[in-house]
Protein backbone atom coordinates (compact mmCIF):
# COMPACT_ATOMS: atom_id res chain seq x y z
CA UNK A 1 0.00 0.00 0.00
CA UNK A 2 2.68 2.50 0.47
CA UNK A 3 4.52 1.84 -2.68
CA UNK A 4 1.19 2.70 -3.97
CA UNK A 5 0.62 5.56 -2.40
CA UNK A 6 4.52 6.74 -2.91
CA UNK A 7 3.59 5.86 -7.06
CA UNK A 8 0.72 7.85 -7.08
CA UNK A 9 2.32 11.35 -5.42
CA UNK A 10 5.14 10.86 -7.41
CA UNK A 11 3.03 10.46 -10.39
CA UNK A 12 1.16 13.64 -9.38
CA UNK A 13 4.21 15.61 -9.34
CA UNK A 14 5.41 14.76 -12.75
CA UNK A 15 2.29 15.35 -14.22
CA UNK A 16 2.28 18.67 -12.58
CA UNK A 17 5.22 19.44 -13.96
CA UNK A 18 4.55 18.46 -17.20
CA UNK A 19 1.38 20.36 -17.72
CA UNK A 20 2.37 23.80 -15.47
CA UNK A 21 1.27 26.29 -17.81
CA UNK A 22 3.22 29.47 -19.16
CA UNK A 23 0.80 32.18 -17.84
CA UNK A 24 2.94 35.14 -16.35
CA UNK A 25 6.69 34.31 -15.95
CA UNK A 26 5.63 30.82 -15.01
CA UNK A 27 7.62 27.60 -16.21
CA UNK A 28 6.60 25.24 -18.70
CA UNK A 29 8.22 21.98 -18.87
CA UNK A 30 8.19 18.86 -20.75
CA UNK A 31 11.08 16.38 -19.73
CA UNK A 32 12.35 13.22 -19.12
CA UNK A 33 15.28 13.71 -16.29
CA UNK A 34 16.98 12.40 -13.68
CA UNK A 35 19.36 13.82 -10.70
CA UNK A 36 17.55 16.83 -11.44
CA UNK A 37 17.82 20.24 -9.34
CA UNK A 38 16.23 23.24 -10.67
CA UNK A 39 15.56 26.79 -9.08
CA UNK A 40 13.69 29.98 -10.48
CA UNK A 41 14.25 33.54 -9.29
CA UNK A 42 13.25 36.90 -10.71
CA UNK A 43 16.52 37.65 -12.54
CA UNK A 44 18.01 33.36 -13.21
CA UNK A 45 17.26 30.42 -13.95
CA UNK A 46 19.42 27.54 -12.63
CA UNK A 47 19.18 24.16 -13.63
CA UNK A 48 21.56 21.04 -13.16
CA UNK A 49 21.17 17.20 -14.39
CA UNK A 50 22.21 13.67 -14.94
CA UNK A 51 20.31 13.30 -17.65
CA UNK A 52 17.83 15.29 -18.98
CA UNK A 53 15.87 14.92 -22.68
CA UNK A 54 13.19 17.67 -23.92
CA UNK A 55 12.57 21.13 -22.73
CA UNK A 56 11.52 24.07 -19.89
CA UNK A 57 9.78 27.22 -21.13
CA UNK A 58 8.77 30.39 -19.37
CA UNK A 59 8.35 33.90 -20.89
CA UNK A 60 10.64 37.20 -19.11
CA UNK A 61 9.39 40.85 -19.33
CA UNK A 62 12.57 42.60 -20.31
CA UNK A 63 13.23 46.22 -20.45
CA UNK A 64 15.63 48.35 -22.25
CA UNK A 65 18.13 48.53 -19.68
CA UNK A 66 18.39 44.21 -18.67
CA UNK A 67 17.60 43.46 -22.65
CA UNK A 68 21.05 43.15 -23.14
CA UNK A 69 22.18 41.52 -19.57
CA UNK A 70 21.54 38.00 -20.89
CA UNK A 71 23.89 36.03 -19.94
CA UNK A 72 24.77 32.26 -20.05
CA UNK A 73 26.91 29.85 -18.51
CA UNK A 74 26.58 26.25 -19.43
CA UNK A 75 28.44 22.61 -19.35
CA UNK A 76 27.19 19.10 -20.37
CA UNK A 77 29.57 16.39 -21.40
CA UNK A 78 26.94 14.40 -24.30
CA UNK A 79 24.33 15.48 -26.21
CA UNK A 80 22.68 19.06 -26.94
CA UNK A 81 21.36 22.05 -25.05
CA UNK A 82 20.20 25.01 -27.19
CA UNK A 83 18.25 27.98 -26.02
CA UNK A 84 15.04 29.55 -28.36
CA UNK A 85 14.10 32.98 -28.09
CA UNK A 86 10.84 34.05 -29.14
CA UNK A 87 8.86 37.55 -29.67
CA UNK A 88 6.57 38.19 -32.73
CA UNK A 89 7.97 36.96 -35.44
CA UNK A 90 11.60 37.05 -34.13
CA UNK A 91 13.21 33.42 -33.17
CA UNK A 92 16.69 33.47 -32.49
CA UNK A 93 18.26 29.68 -31.67
CA UNK A 94 21.52 29.64 -29.78
CA UNK A 95 23.71 26.11 -29.15
CA UNK A 96 24.87 26.29 -25.20
CA UNK A 97 26.32 22.69 -25.79
CA UNK A 98 29.65 21.76 -24.13
CA UNK A 99 31.39 24.70 -22.80
CA UNK A 100 29.40 28.09 -22.84
CA UNK A 101 29.65 31.42 -20.90
CA UNK A 102 28.66 34.84 -22.52
CA UNK A 103 25.69 36.90 -23.60
CA UNK A 104 23.26 36.28 -25.58
CA UNK A 105 22.69 38.78 -28.56
CA UNK A 106 19.52 40.17 -28.09
CA UNK A 107 19.46 43.08 -30.48
CA UNK A 108 16.79 41.51 -33.04
CA UNK A 109 14.38 41.89 -29.97
CA UNK A 110 12.64 45.05 -28.52
CA UNK A 111 11.57 45.71 -24.87
CA UNK A 112 8.90 43.68 -23.27
CA UNK A 113 7.45 40.00 -23.03
CA UNK A 114 10.49 37.53 -24.39
CA UNK A 115 10.10 33.64 -24.63
CA UNK A 116 12.61 31.59 -23.75
CA UNK A 117 12.90 27.91 -23.73
CA UNK A 118 15.75 25.76 -23.05
CA UNK A 119 16.00 22.63 -25.15
CA UNK A 120 17.49 18.99 -23.78
CA UNK A 121 18.58 16.24 -26.38
CA UNK A 122 19.93 13.79 -24.55
CA UNK A 123 22.17 16.10 -22.67
CA UNK A 124 24.48 14.60 -19.83
CA UNK A 125 25.92 16.30 -16.74
CA UNK A 126 24.38 19.32 -17.57
CA UNK A 127 24.93 22.13 -15.44
CA UNK A 128 23.26 25.96 -16.50
CA UNK A 129 22.56 29.06 -15.19
CA UNK A 130 20.69 31.81 -17.37
CA UNK A 131 21.02 35.69 -15.90
CA UNK A 132 18.89 38.84 -17.15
Amino acid sequence: MTKKIITFGIVAVLLTVTFTGCGGNAISYSWSSSGLTHSEKIDSWELSAKKVNGHCARKIDFSSENLDALNVVSTNSVGVVSIVMTQGDTKITTDISGEYDGNIDMGDFEPGRIGIRLEFEHAENVVLSVRW
